[in-house]
């Protein structure tokens, strides 16, 4: 670490004046992270790429005894307090712009439990979804009904987490984030059991909607949570470690359902589901605190907080990594949407081997998850995105291939393997990124990404099953098309050098400069 010049001895005035403007005047090599240089004679008192003292550097120079005693009193705790404060702040600021990914890889000033109740609440729609997949023939049996109906349950819990994060992500910029999480967790438990008790198709696709609906606070606050505590790579990292927790729901949830339905019936999963979301709510009594301090929240009022939103859309940068996390997420739920009746109805799969098939594919993602979460700091993160998407694109379309060649039952297995594997790579860091480009209102931002996620996963289930339960090839298309303007929109993405820079830096531009946008 680069030494710091002594300041010469002069009054507590002329010390903190010195500290102040060392603060306000950063030398070249701070600003392009060079090698310092060495100071000529006219500037001998500037500090060296460390420039800025730290608090206890300023009150040790306040408390020392004057040479030449001031004028006034009054104006020394000024200069001291006024040198203080901008020392904090700005080693603050450089704490988190500087920050190494040594520093980043576990330091996120959350506690582990506080983590995994955040992955824990975002985790209510894979679960939520994820659990009953393979008991969905068996709903549409037994209320009597279509399979198209039957995959409205999907699409009504999606629009129900759609508008659900629309509403209360701006929202909770101006209440805070815990009290709309409670209030939402509370009511996902009783919209969940009303599920097991649905007489009919009709008030069974409303209970999930609710279910969605409340469910989604959860999904979007955490996100919001994860943007008031941390910054830059300490971000992607969290979203990373969080992909991972969450990865293990889909993992988990089908083997959950399968042997729910091994001694019950569909009913008996919402049953578990209940217990699921009891949990979720104990943990946002007793864990989760609030985050959104009085002082940063949106001063207007509670209507007028949704006026910030249009602004979220132009952002071009975010706007662009928040469709790339989303598509790839369309393509992902094209597959989990349509995978029951493909692997189950054409190529012959059981129940129970279809929950293990599922089981093995989600695997993918938390694997990826984490392989992409070791590589922040080490890799560029819009490369490591790159690279998912290019790896989407390539397996969409040999799947598609293969099915119009003719669907045949090892081929599809490994090919949706390497799909959700892909998906690992791109949804931490692309999410990140996007957060990272609007955590000035990071309610708004987390609401506007859900919302388009949980839309686009609306519709995804209609389109793999509008030709039916026998057929595949709706299927194969989905999750082409979504490959496709995953990648577009990407690669449309204005380019700063930091996203090519495995510190997520700027070297060699001005600050908040980038290299010109690839179009």
């Amino acid at each position: 670490m680069w030494r710091t010049l002594p300041p010469p001895l002069t009054s507590v005035g002329t010390r903190a004046s010195a500290a102040f403007q060392a603060n306000q005047q950063p030398n070249q090599a701070q600003r392009n992270h060079a090698e310092p240089s060495q100071p000529d004679s006219k500037k001998s008192n500037v500090l060296t790429y460390e420039a800025a003292p730290d608090s206890a550097t300023v009150e040790k120079l306040c408390l020392q005894p004057a040479q030449t005693p001031p004028r006034s009193g009054t104006t020394t705790s000024t200069s001291c307090r006024a040198a203080g404060a901008v020392a904090r702040a700005s080693h603050r600021k450089k704490k988190l712009r500087h920050m190494s990914s040594k520093s980043t890889k576990t330091s996120f000033g959350l506690s582990p439990i506080f983590i995994v109740v955040l992955a824990l609440l975002t985790a209510i729609a894979p679960l939520a979804t994820d659990m009953y997949l393979a008991a969905l023939p068996a709903v549409a049996e037994d209320l009597n009904t279509t399979s198209t109906n039957a995959s409205l349950t999907l699409s009504g819990f999606m629009v129900g987490m759609a508008l659900g994060q629309l509403v209360v992500g701006p929202l909770s910029d101006k209440t805070g984030r815990r009290k709309p999480l409670l209030i939402g967790a509370v009511i996902c438990f009783i919209a969940t059991v009303a599920c097991g008790f649905a007489p009919n198709i009709e008030l069974l696709i409303f209970a999930r909607f609710m279910m969605g609906f409340t469910g989604s606070i959860g999904a979007v606050l955490a996100r919001s949570i994860v943007a008031d505590t941390t910054e830059g790579l300490a971000t992607a990292k969290l979203m990373g470690v969080m992909m991972m927790i969450n990865g293990f729901a889909p993992v988990l949830a089908p083997l959950f359902g399968g042997w729910v339905l091994s001694w019950g019936n569909w009913r008996d999963i919402f049953h578990v589901l209940g217990v699921v979301t009891a949990i979720m709510m104990l943990g946002v009594i007793f864990v989760i605190k609030e985050t959104l301090p009085v002082e940063e929240r949106y001063q207007g009022t509670a209507l007028s907080v949704y006026s910030e939103l249009p602004k979220v859309f132009k952002i071009r940068r975010y706007l662009g990594f928040m469709l790339t996390m989303c598509f790839a997420f369309g393509a992902l739920f094209s597959y989990i949407s349509g995978s029951t009746f493909v692997l189950q109805k054409i190529l012959g799969l059981s129940e129970t081997e279809f929950t293990i098939v599922f089981g093995v594919n989600s695997i993918g993602i938390v694997l990826f998850s984490a392989i992409a979460t070791k590589l922040v700091g080490r890799v560029a993160q819009r490369r490591i995105v790159n690279v998912g998407v290019v790896s989407l694109l390539v397996v969409s379309s040999l799947l598609l291939v293969s099915f119009l060649v003719g669907i045949s039952l090892v081929p599809t297995l490994v090919l949706l393997f390497l799909l959700t594997s892909s998906c690992g790579l791109i949804f931490g860091n692309a999410s990140a990124l996007a957060l990272n480009e609007a955590r000035h209102m990071a309610g708004s931002a987390s609401a506007v990404m859900g919302t388009v996620q949980a839309m686009l996963g609306a519709l995804a289930a209609p389109l793999v099953s509008f030709a039916g339960e026998h057929e595949y090839l709706p299927m194969g298309f989905s999750i082409f098309g979504f490959a496709v303007l995953t990648a577009l929109v990407l690669w449309t993405t204005p380019r700063k050098d930091s996203d090519y820079s495995a510190d997520g830096l700027s070297h060699g531009v001005g600050e908040g400069q980038g290299a010109p946008a690839g179009h």
